[in-house]
């Protein structure tokens, strides 16, 4: 319903319970009424407020859940938490797990509700503000752990930085050999490694994202597919890109204050780079339809489509190039398995020169 109809139909009662009741497998009426009545008592903005301040989640919660099963209202407040939270999973204002945790703490959910709205919402959703989330920490920490090749079927899962908060979920990418043989027998056409789509495009939801990796989708024997979402992003999608030995990750963000994390934690040092390597630009497309790309240098005038960053990760040991397009809020994130720097950043402005 989110995926539809944006996150601001969670605080309109009227659209959320008109929402819900379209969709083709709607919940009971039981649950929808009671996320129509924790919506129209204001719950979502105040979580979402509680957590902007910098308050903690289980307090913020808590503010929201009061706020919900306040006097005159008649929910009871076990049943306003369980709104409460499935309401902030679908935002993205809390950690997706929680809408699962509430569903398992009890046998029998608040007044019937047996299938929490949380279970089935397709993304994994985060909160977008608080927790100390910062995406471009898990992106990079995932990229720690990626082997080359396209020919594995299996994920290789890294840990976070502590910086990153504990609730942080590092991003799965495609894991092979890293020292791929000339021998090797290339994917046929058509045919997908098992996990990822057979047309990379379609692994792939939001438009906005399918845009920005079409250009990185052109050059042979790539690869991807969906990949777990860090908090404050829609969707994330890990690629190899085996003729030019490069991995990546791609994020549709929930919004500009989780595309501004990302950001703080190149540019505030909390992704670990070796002195001297960081290289920070705004860029612009030199053929917005071909996709090509160039850097703005620094004192020239220009209109800049959104942030590059080129480093040498410590974590990685790797050349790192993240880049991010402002307007539809969607980034990504390249690690340089053999290559140097250069030819990433020559990667990114157009790979199939």
């Amino acid at each position: 319903m989110v995926e539809r109809f944006g996150p601001k139909a969670l605080s309109d009662p009227l659209a959320l319970g008109a929402a819900l009741r379209g969709l083709t497998d709607p919940l009971p009426e039981d649950q929808i009424s009671l996320l129509t009545e924790a919506a129209a008592a204001g719950a979502p903005g105040r979580l979402r407020s509680a957590l902007e301040i910098g308050t903690p989640v289980p307090s913020a919660l808590d503010e929201a859940v009061a706020l919900a099963s306040g006097a005159g209202r008649g929910m009871h407040t076990e049943a306003a938490r369980w709104a409460v939270t499935q309401l902030g999973c679908a935002g993205g204002l809390l950690p997706r797990h929680m809408a699962e945790q509430e569903a398992a703490g009890s046998a029998q959910p608040p007044h019937g509700a047996g299938a929490p709205m949380g279970r089935r919402s397709r993304r994994r959703v985060g909160p977008v503000v608080g927790a100390g989330a910062v995406v471009a920490v898990a992106a990079v920490a995932a990229l720690a752990g990626t082997q080359f090749g396209g020919a594995g079927d299996t994920a290789a899962q890294a840990t976070p930085s502590a910086s990153a908060g504990p609730s942080t979920t590092a991003p799965a990418l495609p894991a092979a050999n890293p020292t791929p043989s000339t021998s090797e027998t290339p994917t046929a056409a058509g045919a997908a490694t098992p996990g990822f789509a057979a047309d990379p495009l379609k692994a792939f939801q939001a438009p906005e994202l399918r845009r920005l990796a079409e250009i990185y989708l052109k050059s042979g024997r790539v690869q991807c597919r969906p990949s777990e979402t860090p908090l404050g992003v829609q969707e994330a999608v890990a690629c190899s890109f085996g003729d030019h030995e490069v991995v990546g990750l791609f994020y549709k963000y929930l919004g500009p204050e989780a595309m501004r994390n990302a950001r703080d934690g190149l540019i505030d040092g909390k992704v670990s780079a070796k002195d001297g390597t960081v290289r920070q630009l705004t860029w612009r497309f030199v053929d917005k339809r071909a996709g090509t790309k160039v850097g703005i240098p620094m004192g020239t005038r220009a209109r800049a489509e959104g942030l590059r960053v080129r480093f040498q990760s410590v974590n990685t040991g790797r050349p790192t190039l993240y880049f991010d397009q402002e307007s539809i809020l969607c980034s990504a994130t390249f690690s340089a398995l053999t290559a140097n720097r250069t030819e990433l950043r020559e990667f990114w402005a157009d790979p199939e020169r």
